[in-house]
């Protein structure tokens, strides 16, 4: 595996992470120590399912401005302005914008 690849990977497993944590469903640190079947939910979703409601709440809740949440995220500017339009994340978004 690439360095690139595994650097992605290890972010969206943080992301991942973070999420369970944010909604509720688990107090784990790390992404090994979730349950498998949270694992396995989570690898079959792209980065920004993760993360749009993380950049929802970043967004209303923690009064981020969008270049700072674009750079919390990894996302592009466009990408967060479009997670808080249409309350989903962009489905043309690739995870490492």
């Amino acid at each position: 595996m690439s360095k690139e690849k595994f650097q992605n990977m290890r972010l969206f497993e943080r992301m991942a992470v973070r999420l369970a944590n944010h909604i509720g469903i688990s107090e784990e640190q790390y992404f090994e120590c979730l349950k498998p079947a949270l694992q396995s939910y989570f690898k079959h979703l792209r980065y920004a399912d993760i993360v749009g409601p993380l950049i929802r709440y970043d967004h209303s809740e923690n009064k981020m401005s969008l270049q700072q949440i674009a750079t919390k995220y990894h996302v592009s500017v466009r990408t967060v302005r479009y997670a808080l339009e249409k309350g989903m994340p962009n489905r043309g978004t690739e995870s490492t914008e």
